[in-house]
């Protein structure tokens, strides 16, 4: 008989074994495919907007203990998003960024602060009030004319900011100073304390959105899962 002293931890939902991805594209589409997987399989304590039904999931932004008011009324565009939405094959001479921007537009995963340990949070929108994220992206999530003329830095427009937590120190942005054969730009840490542009990285050596976005997910998914498995 179970111990009602000590009761039986529910056991976590096994996921998916995701096959490595063959190009850039694939990557985008695994590493969507990871971020809802593993919100389908741990139903509490965060979401991924766009991925949210919230006819299924009424009470799925409630189970964050965090005030989402600011998230709910600037991010209504985002929520539900992917739901119904059929993947295209990519186009030709199309980039990853620009595949992913196409098909998918955004991604925004919220973590309640039980989840957050280990991940690099950030208020979403980099509002207070916005919710607790580890991973926005989006091509409007940062203005660099204004850091451009706080520093009066113009070589910063080069800068496109396509990840949050700008603020401190957790976002990243294109270089587009140089672009590869695949229409792809170089990917930098960003920070608003930048005054100057990093040192320049040469075509051949520009790493893929797509590749980048991946691993990047995966580093978040396997931290988040161990924190929602721990929580069950």
């Amino acid at each position: 008989m179970p111990d009602s002293k000590h009761p039986q931890k529910t056991s976590a939902p096994k996921g998916p074994s995701f096959a490595k991805p063959k190009n850039a594209y694939e990557a985008v589409d695994t590493a969507i495919a990871m971020l809802k997987d593993l919100h389908d399989r741990y139903p509490k304590s965060h979401f991924v907007a766009e991925h949210l039904d919230v006819k299924k999931e009424p009470e799925r932004m409630d189970s964050l203990d965090q005030q989402l008011s600011i998230f709910k009324r600037q991010y209504k565009h985002r929520i539900g998003s992917w739901n119904g939405k059929k993947v295209p094959k990519p186009r030709n001479s199309e980039s990853s960024w620009d595949y992913f921007q196409r098909v998918y537009g955004t991604v925004t995963w919220l973590v309640d602060n039980v989840v957050e340990q280990g991940l690099p949070t950030f208020p979403c929108g980099n509002v207070v009030g916005g919710g607790w994220s580890c991973l926005e992206i989006a091509d409007d999530v940062y203005d660099i004319d204004g850091l451009v003329k706080a520093t009066g830095n113009k070589e910063l427009k080069n800068l496109s900011v396509f990840h949050g937590g700008w603020h401190i120190g957790r976002s990243f942005a294109f270089d587009q100073r140089t672009r590869s054969i695949s229409g792809e730009h170089a990917i930098v840490p960003f920070d608003e304390g930048l005054q100057d542009l990093p040192e320049q990285t040469p075509a051949k050596s520009i790493q893929p959105f797509g590749l980048w976005f991946h691993k990047h997910v995966t580093g978040l998914v396997r931290i988040a899962e161990e924190n929602l498995r721990a929580g069950l």
